[in-house]
């Protein structure tokens, strides 16, 4: 899907997500077992929103 639509489209979806993930950690009670997933979590949708953002700069490789 993102092949065909192109990671701008997901953006601001995928911003929403950290948004929530992040005030999990700063407001939410869990335990560490759970913390570690929510950071997990986190840096996976961090490095999505990279790759999204650099689809809109185009394809910088070829």
């Amino acid at each position: 899907m993102e092949e065909e639509a192109g990671g701008g489209d997901f953006l601001e979806s995928a911003r929403t997500d950290l948004r929530l993930i992040t005030g999990m950690l700063e407001n939410g009670r869990y335990t560490e077992a759970i913390a570690r997933r929510l950071y997990t979590l986190a840096a996976e949708v961090c490095c999505l929103l990279g790759w999204m953002s650099s689809d809109l700069d185009g394809d910088i490789g070829g």
